[in-house]
């Protein structure tokens, strides 16, 4: 996710499986990791061109599957026992690297390297990949969205210490920079669960070769086209999972999957009080975007998902509603917003939202789960900015566009219940404005349009409204 002045151009694409004894809480609704590309010298050239050809003229099979041990790692201390690299079977590497193949129905373009680590080398390479104080940089602009919405506590912040778990407990990954798996062993032969993760990760492998996976993921231009995006690569290796691990596999097994893979391929800091809504946006690429994929597989086969990656969802909306991707596109609508009132508000973040995660915001705050689904449906568009000043005062303004009107009473009927429902101190002014907490909250429907204010003091929130 890319909030205010980070280039997409200067990060790179971590394609992640972790541990699945950590606790899952909301570290990054993309796997886009914010980093130097320049820590990568002799990064693979590019792909000759001929090979970038679309699928629908049939896919041109390498003779063989090669793998390529790039090398190990000089030990750290570590209480891991150390796997001796001689005896892991290259054999059942190469077994699972086939089946995916005939799985997947596509053949690797390239030699496809992979290093075989320890946890402690897993821990030391991590530690490479992230520079030291930009992911807590970028982390803590993330959760200023998070705090806004209520889905993490208001002194919840990001630390070094923290970050120091990202770098622990992966069972592997992808990097496309890199074109690279990485896997940790604890057996001297796989085990089933380093099985399926092997073949998770290969599966982004032939993502990477085929479509360009780096690039890819990295094309979105806000939250909910990242998540969109990401539905599509993950939900593609999540129902490889499936297939892979279960020849007939029943809902409560795809389940079991889309949970496993949600909790283990992102990287987790281990913070409490972090609420249920802000999981499931992490769980979205795995939970949601499996189902999305089944769809476009059960209409086409892998001919409608490899299609997919030229012509990738745009929102959540349509990943959520498929029909909306499918039979008839709805495509998100841009909107603009206006800016602060004066040159003293510094920008914090500007975003498009989407639909689902308004749905997880929503039911932060309702009783009514099914409540706040429906009255997140119908959504045509939003954004969101904040602003923050000298001394560290607020100003925010969100514009939600809505298919219809009675989508947008629907909406500003359920906000009125969530903004009872979450402030412990609210008084209602008027019709429009609230006192919440010490600040003020507008709530303004313009027919199909409707906008959100939070302002340190109202003349400050109506300033910026007469911008609009």
């Amino acid at each position: 996710m890319d909030f205010s002045s980070f280039s997409r151009k200067r990060r790179f694409v971590l394609i992640a499986l972790a541990a699945v004894n950590l606790v899952v809480i909301c570290l990054l609704v993309t796997t886009i990791v914010i980093a130097q590309r320049s820590l990568f010298a002799g990064r693979a050239s590019p792909r000759d061109p001929s090979e970038d050809h679309m699928l629908a003229d049939g896919v041109t099979p390498t003779p063989t599957v090669t793998l390529i041990p790039i090398g190990t790692l000089t030990p750290i201390p570590t209480n891991t026992r150390v796997v001796p690299r001689e005896f892991y079977s290259a054999s059942l590497v190469e077994e699972v690297i086939e089946e995916v193949c005939v799985i997947r129905e596509l053949q690797p373009l390239d030699e496809v390297p992979f290093k075989v680590l320890t946890e402690g080398e897993m821990t030391h390479e991590m530690r490479e990949m992230y520079p030291p104080g930009v992911l807590v940089t970028e982390l803590d602009r993330q959760w200023a969205l998070y705090r806004l919405l209520g889905m993490v506590p208001e002194d919840a912040h990001v630390t070094e210490e923290n970050v120091d778990l990202l770098t622990s407990g992966y069972a592997g990954l992808y990097v496309p920079d890199l074109r690279s798996i990485y896997v940790v062993a604890n057996h001297t032969n796989m085990s089933a669960e380093e099985e399926v993760i092997f073949a998770h990760e290969f599966t982004h492998a032939l993502q990477d070769q085929y479509f360009d996976l780096g690039s890819y993921l990295t094309e979105g231009s806000s939250i909910d086209a990242d998540l969109a995006a990401r539905a599509l690569a993950e939900g593609d290796a999540t129902l490889v999972m499936a297939f892979y691990t279960y020849e007939n596999t029943t809902q409560a097994e795809w389940d079991y999957l889309s949970y496993r893979a949600s909790f283990a391929e992102q990287p987790q800091l281990g913070l409490s009080e972090i609420s249920e809504s802000v999981s499931e946006i992490v769980s979205f690429p795995y939970e949601e975007g499996a189902e999305f994929v089944l769809t476009l597989f059960l209409k086409d086969g892998w001919y409608g998902v490899n299609a997919a990656f030229s012509d990738p969802p745009m929102s959540s909306e349509q990943v959520l509603h498929p029909e909306k991707y499918i039979d008839n596109r709805d495509v998100p609508v841009e909107v603009y917003l206006p800016g602060p009132p004066g040159a003293h508000w510094e920008p914090v973040l500007e975003d498009t939202l989407g639909e689902f995660i308004i749905w997880q915001h929503l039911q932060m705050f309702l009783d009514d789960a099914d409540r706040a689904a429906t009255a997140a449906a119908g959504w045509d568009g939003d954004r969101l900015a904040m602003w923050r000043d000298s001394s560290e005062q607020e100003l925010v303004a969100w514009q939600l566009l809505w298919d219809s009107e009675a989508d947008a009473e629907e909406f500003v009927a359920a906000y009125q219940s969530v903004i009872a429902g979450r402030y412990a101190d609210t008084t209602r002014v008027d019709a429009m404005w609230w006192q919440v907490d010490g600040s003020y909250l507008a709530l303004m429907p313009e027919g199909t349009r409707v906008w959100l204010i939070w302002a340190p003091d109202r003349p400050t929130g109506e300033a910026l409204l007469a911008n609009r």
